[in-house]
């Protein structure tokens, strides 16, 4: 999975933690997981996937802060994270 580039699984009524082995996923360019039911913080792993330039977790149930780490995504060009607790 090491080469996967996109991680797409938007509106799918998936539910849980958001696993912090996204991470190591270093060749992910796009992540969404818009409208679905994940909830808890978001992994700090999320914030080292050095290639990363979109990010949609809007609509579901995250909650906390967002790290400072998310300036090491020195590529994210899209962020969205609306529509959480």
């Amino acid at each position: 999975m090491k080469l996967l580039s996109n991680v797409l699984f938007q509106f799918n009524g998936l539910n849980g933690t958001l696993s912090s082995s996204i991470g190591g996923m270093s060749n992910l360019i796009s992540i969404d997981c818009e409208d679905n039911y994940f909830y808890g913080e978001l992994p700090s792993s999320l914030f080292s996937i050095p290639k990363l330039q979109y990010l949609n977790v809007a609509s579901n149930m995250f909650s906390g802060s967002v790290s400072s780490d998310i300036g090491k995504l020195i590529d994210l060009r899209y962020l969205e994270l609306n529509r959480n607790n």
